[in-house]
C-alpha cells in the first residue's frame, strides 16, 4: 500500500506542475490577447496542446493508480477521493505529503481557472470588436454616385465590395 501511495504522490505532484506550466501559458496568453498577437498565439497554442497531452496521460496514470489502491482498500473506485484516503493513512509522513499536494493542486486549479475566465472574455471582446468592423464595413456598401447618366438622376448602388473597382 505505500508504494501506491508513493505512486498517488508522485503522479499528483507532475499534475501540479503541469498545471503550473499551464498557469505560466495561460499568464503568456493574456498578454499576448492584450497585444493582438495572432502569429504569437497560435505558437502559444501548440505548446499548450503538448502540455494538455501530457496532462491527459499523467491523469490516466493517476486513474490506474487510484484503482489499484481503491482495489487494495476494497473501495469503490469511484467513490474514492483524497480526502477518505487521508483519513485511512496511517503513516503521519505521507498524510502530510499528500495533504501538501491535495491544496497545493486545488489553489493552482483555481488560478487556472481564474486566468481561463479572463482569457476567454478577452477573446470574446476581440472577437466582438471583429464583428462590429466587419459589420461597419458591410454597412457602407450602399452608397449614392455622383454619376447623372440618366438623365440628371442620382444613382444608387448596391455593391457587393465596399471598394468601387469601375472608378
Amino acid at each position: 500500500m505505500a508504494g501506491l501511495i508513493q505512486d498517488l504522490i508522485q503522479v499528483l505532484e507532475e499534475e501540479t506542475l503541469c498545471y503550473k506550466n499551464l498557469l505560466e501559458l495561460s499568464k503568456e496568453k493574456t498578454d499576448i490577447l492584450v497585444a493582438g498577437d495572432t502569429v504569437a498565439l497560435q505558437e502559444l497554442t501548440k505548446t499548450e496542446q503538448t502540455m494538455v497531452a501530457k496532462t491527459l496521460r499523467l491523469e490516466k496514470k493517476r486513474d490506474q493508480v487510484i484503482d489499484d489502491i481503491a482495489l487494495v482498500l476494497n473501495e469503490d473506485k469511484n467513490s474514492l477521493t483524497i480526502s477518505k484516503l487521508l483519513e485511512r493513512l496511517k503513516n503521519e509522513e505521507e498524510r502530510e505529503r499528500l495533504k501538501a499536494v491535495q491544496s497545493e493542486i486545488k489553489n493552482v486549479l483555481e488560478d487556472l481557472k481564474r486566468l481561463n475566465e479572463q482569457n476567454r472574455l478577452l477573446l470574446n471582446q476581440s472577437i466582438d470588436m471583429i464583428d462590429f468592423t466587419l459589420n461597419a464595413i458591410q454597412s457602407t456598401r450602399s452608397f449614392t454616385t455622383n454619376d447623372y447618366s440618366q438623365g440628371g438622376q442620382m444613382q444608387s448602388t448596391n455593391g457587393r465590395s465596399f471598394f468601387d473597382a469601375r472608378q
